[in-house]
């Protein structure tokens, strides 16, 4: 039986079916982005870095990202109770937004109930999320801010600010004259 197995591997190597299976998932991802698009009142960009998709769930009509903002592989949006994300934004691997919660509180059941609880989530302009950041419901994130990797955000993060930490604290500022400079410019990425 191993050696069967070591002769199919090497039937895959020689053949490039690997490669021509990774074009094909490639492809796949791009007509999920068409169906979904399509499904959207706006234009996501996705860009493909390989390793993992992304997932945009709940209610669809509930989520909007502008045309010049991207998502990467692994993001997970949860639209429920609403996600705006505004222009220039960039969105790094394997970020997760909720915009709902449930109730625990006085609520029928545990370890909590049916209802669900829409707490939208604003991201304004300019905004860059690092890799792996969770940002919860109820939260506006500030134009031109910076959410470090793995950060978890669960208050609001005011305009230039630099977050980093799980709960996410600002660290510090960018520097606003600069920003706006470039702003100014239209010098964006």
């Amino acid at each position: 039986m191993k050696y069967f197995k070591q002769l199919f591997i090497q039937f895959l190597y020689l053949a490039k079916l690997d490669i021509m299976a990774d074009k094909v998932q490639s492809q796949l991802k791009h007509a999920a982005l068409y169906r979904l698009n399509r499904k959207l009142s706006c234009t996501l960009r996705f860009v493909d870095e390989g390793g993992g998709d992304f997932a945009i769930a709940g209610d669809l009509s509930k989520y909007s990202i502008d045309k010049t903002s991207y998502i990467k592989n692994g993001c997970y949006i949860e639209c429920n109770g609403g996600v705006t994300i505004g222009r220039y934004c960039h969105l790094s691997r394997e970020v997760t937004i909720f915009s709902s919660t449930h109730e625990y509180d006085s609520r029928p059941k545990i370890p909590y109930d049916e209802v669900i609880t829409p707490r939208p989530v604003v991201i304004k302009d300019f905004v860059w999320v690092g890799s792996h950041a969770i940002i919860l419901g109820g939260v506006t994130i500030g134009e031109g801010a910076i959410i470090g990797a793995g950060s978890v955000v669960i208050k609001d993060v005011p305009d230039y600010a630099i977050v980093f930490g799980n709960p996410g604290r600002v660290v510090g500022h960018r520097d606003v004259d600069h920003f706006n400079k470039l702003k100014e410019e239209k010098k964006f990425y």
